[in-house]
């Protein structure tokens, strides 16, 4: 290292250094450890100011790949934005050698006592680990006992939550057994620093995160029974709802597993089925992101709706295998931490490379002693977590709160357990254009196998406080990620890649994957001809505020009330109270756009489209991602503004019908032209037939005025975007018949009744059909009739009308009769592709959680 780059090291660690930090992951007597001179030499380079634009690079590139991570109760909304420090966790060959041997005996250890607790039972019988523990613990699944008794490495996904103490030493601070998360937060940490950091990574020797990635393949791919060929691999996940929804949608397009929910799976013939817009597929392999207890409603927790009854039979019929199996969140209990040390030398002859907590179970009267007399010293848990947090320090807590805890204890010891409190190092993080020092906690991952043994992520999840001097480090409590850098040789960092099986997944979708891409379609297009009728009245309500002309009166309320008609917005200016909102019209027009509590209004049709688009996830490329991100936080930040105004509104329609646009091209690039596309457009094509229907039925058959109607006909038009289509086919004035001709009976037009019709003909052609005859479906009779009743029709009778009538009836016949058919065909669709059957649940009733 250079003088010169030494000075500079020196002057960017001014105020880092000005802390005092004691101990530190990069600080030691004074200088920087010589594993980080390279990345602060790199900073020092960049500077504050180009720094801090890379940080805001990172969060932006965050933001539009839809990175987030789901906070319950938290004032900004469920889905925040994922947190990404621009300063790593770097760790040294040295430390990477020692931590890789560590965390492969805890996990061979951890994967032996599994076998046992659901097995022979060794270890209770000789002492090493007290019943009491084990059969009081949530996770013990009693009917998982002898589930896997032939299987090498049930514990197959294990992670560690690790740190260091001032001595150097790693400690593990928590096990995570029955389903880890964070692996693919892992992953986007990695991608979006090499988009950031580019340069450095192209001058470094880090370890890549590949080589894990082909390991957890060939793993999925090998637990399959039978050593299937290619086999069906599925990722099971709580829903949209669960923090980590975001990952679970990552991993299953990142490594091309269909993603599931529990109604998306049943068991028939003790053998689970993935449902299918084609009918039951055969699921080998399930990558579980639901807590064990509530995978199976018949054995496990009845009250569960995330499972798949039978699950547990299927199991032990060996016809389908789980990771992690059922029944591992028993390793989860941190009281097991204090028999660890015994049960090591009792399997394998040494002791602990890395050591846990100290720790004491309240259930051993000796401990339970210790910890009562010590409890302002000690970290109090539960042996499972119960709450937000199951970490209660000691020294934190009021005489009459300390009191509280050992009445506790006393009632129920064998539920507490307590820890020492350790100090652990600090590891640099950027904040406020500044490096502070945070406490970190860094999880490791494993993979376990019967041809390697268990590998580990040459990387991981770090995690950083979200304040100084804070101990608590989670997600849901404002914690920052940090990407993981394991120094390696450039031989190392060249490792050759695995051979990796191939396999291919049938193109053939889920049922509930299918309805959501269908409402995408529907909500698409009823945001955007909604946007763009109300942008039209507004602009009509703007240029008639200053005409004293009866027509443009006239016109404005025939315009109003089709807009409540036509969005359902219900009484708007039809109902009660609408003589006053027809007087003063801004009120209800930007209810109609932004109130989001208001059914059929603007934002309420895009919150519909989000909730849709966010169930399938893992449905849409990151450019896609973008528009809908933008769409999303548009009109969020629309809400929030002081003040509002139509203008405001204008210019905010404009931005979403361009967005909405941009979506649907995008989609007719990215979507599966088997099913996906067809579905998407299916529900594009049916919403916008409805919806054009249900604008000529509250404007066209009205008998008006010249005036009036032409200025009716004339936003028909521009509502579809057929206005410059008239005027360059038929060069005239704008008459009923040739529009009618246009909008219904002209094929070649894309936005005409008679091209929609046609467009969800074909499209229903594609979907799967269940019988081996040439026979119509009822979808497809209902769209057939509608044709035939649209092409037999004659515009200039739909056009004419009576002298003392006010409605052209036989258009308001023909209009009412296609909806009605359109809308049957739609439910028909519903009811015979995205139909789930009934959850089954135990006949018992709901099993309560108790203390036991």
């Amino acid at each position: 290292m250079t003088k010169q780059v030494e000075q500079g090291i020196k002057r960017l660690l001014a105020l880092y250094a000005s802390e005092n930090i004691c101990h530190d992951e990069m600080w030691e007597n004074g200088s920087v450890k010589p594993h980080w001179h390279s990345l602060i030499a790199y900073m020092q380079g960049l500077g504050k100011q180009e720094l801090t634009q890379r940080h805001e690079d990172i969060k932006k590139i965050l933001r539009e790949n839809g990175v987030s991570y789901n906070i319950y109760d938290d004032p900004q909304g469920m889905n925040r934005p994922w947190q990404l420090d621009p300063i790593p966790l770097i760790v040294s060959k040295e430390d990477w050698e020692v931590t890789e041997k560590g965390l492969k005996q805890r996990a061979e250890l951890l994967n032996l006592i599994l076998k046992d607790i659901y097995g022979e039972q060794q270890l209770i019988r000789k002492g090493f680990l007290p019943l009491e523990l084990i059969y009081n613990h949530i996770g013990f699944l009693r009917p998982c006992f002898q589930l896997f008794k032939n299987q090498a490495y049930p514990l197959t996904f294990y992670a560690a939550d690790t740190a260091k103490t001032a001595d150097g030493r790693r400690w593990v601070l928590g096990d995570r057994t029955q389903a880890p998360s964070g692996i693919g937060y892992a992953l986007e940490n990695r991608s979006v620093m090499n988009k950031v950091m580019p340069e450095f990574f192209q001058n470094q020797h880090i370890k890549k995160l590949s080589h894990f990635i082909d390991i957890l393949q060939n793993t999925l791919f090998d637990l399959a029974p039978q050593h299937k060929e290619n086999p069906r691999i599925v990722l099971l996940t709580p829903g949209e709802r669960n923090e980590a929804y975001f990952e679970h949608a990552y991993l299953a397009s990142f490594l091309g597993y269909t993603l599931v929910q529990g109604q998306d799976l049943m068991v028939k013939d003790e053998m689970v089925w993935l449902k299918t817009l084609g009918g039951l597929e055969q699921v080998d392999v399930i990558w579980r992101r639901v807590d064990d207890a509530f995978c199976d409603p018949l054995d496990l927790r009845a009250d569960s709706h995330l499972g798949i009854a039978g699950l547990v039979t299927a199991l032990r019929k060996g016809n389908v295998s789980v990771v992690n199996i059922l029944g591992s969140n028993v390793l989860e209990n941190s009281a097991l931490m204090a028999f660890l040390p015994n049960i090591c030398r009792f399997y394998f002859g040494e002791d602990l490379i890395f050591p846990s907590v100290a720790t004491w179970w309240c259930g051993q009267e000796k401990e339970k002693q210790y910890v009562l007399e010590n409890l302002e010293h000690l970290v109090i848990k539960t042996i499972y977590p119960q709450g937000s947090t199951n970490a209660i320090f000691g020294n934190k807590l009021s005489k009459e709160a300390l009191e509280t805890w050992r009445t506790k204890i006393k009632a129920k010891p064998y539920l507490y357990l307590a820890q020492e409190q350790l100090e652990f190092i600090s590891t640099p993080s950027f904040f406020n254009q500044q490096l502070e020092p945070r406490h970190a906690v860094w999880r490791c991952f494993l993979l376990g196998n019967q041809k390697n043994g268990y590998t580990v992520m040459a990387g991981g999840l770090t995690r950083s406080a979200a304040e100084r001097n804070n101990l608590i480090i989670s997600n849901q409590k404002g914690g920052i990620s940090k990407d993981t850098w394991v120094i390696s040789s450039e031989s190392e960092a060249q490792m050759r890649p695995l051979r990796i099986h191939i396999h291919q997944q049938n193109t053939t979708i889920s049922s509930r994957y299918a309805e959501n891409l269908f409402w995408v379609g529907r909500y698409a297009e009823r945001a955007k001809l909604s946007a763009r009728l109300l942008k039209i009245v507004i602009q009509k309500y703007n240029e008639t505020q200053l005409s004293k002309r009866k027509s443009d009166k006239k016109l404005l309320y025939n315009l109003l009330c089709a807009l409540t008609q036509f969005t359902m917005t219900y009484p708007g200016f039809i109902g009660d109270g609408s003589k006053a909102r027809l007087q003063k019209p801004e009120k209800e027009l930007l209810a109609v756009a932004i109130d989001s509590s208001k059914s059929g209004s603007v934002a309420s049709v895009v919150q519909y489209l989000m909730r849709a688009v966010y169930a399938i996830r893992n449905c849409w490329s990151a450019d896609t991602w973008r528009i809908l991100d933008q769409i999303d936080d548009y009109w969020k930040m629309l809400s929030q503004l002081p003040e509002l105004n139509l203008r405001n509104i204008q210019m905010a329609l404009d931005q979403l019908i361009t967005h909405l646009a941009a979506f649907a091209g995008f989609n007719k690039e990215i979507l599966n032209r088997k099913y996906e596309l067809p579905l998407f457009e299916l529900g594009k094509r049916i919403e916008c037939a409805l919806l054009s229907i249900s604008l000529s039925r509250s404007t066209l058959t009205l008998v008006e005025s010249a005036e009036v109607e032409h200025g009716l006909i004339e936003t028909v038009l521009a509502c579809q975007e057929s206005l410059n289509t008239y005027r360059f086919k038929y060069q005239s004035y704008l008459h009923l018949q040739t529009v009618l001709d246009l909008l219904l009976l002209d094929g070649t037009h894309p936005s005409s009744l008679l091209y929609q019709l046609q467009v969800i003909q074909n499209h229903l052609k594609c979907l799967p059909k269940f019988n081996h005859f040439p026979k119509l479906n009822e979808e497809e009779k209902l769209v057939l009739e509608a044709l035939s009743i649209l092409q037999l029709s004659d515009t200039h009778l739909l056009a004419s009308h009576s002298s003392k009538s006010f409605i052209r009836e036989d258009l308001e016949k023909l209009l009412s009769k296609i909806a009605d058919l359109l809308a049957g065909a739609s439910t028909a669709i519903v009811s015979r592709y995205f139909s789930h059957a009934q959850i089954q649940q135990q006949l018992s009733g709901v099993q309560e959680l108790k203390d036991l």
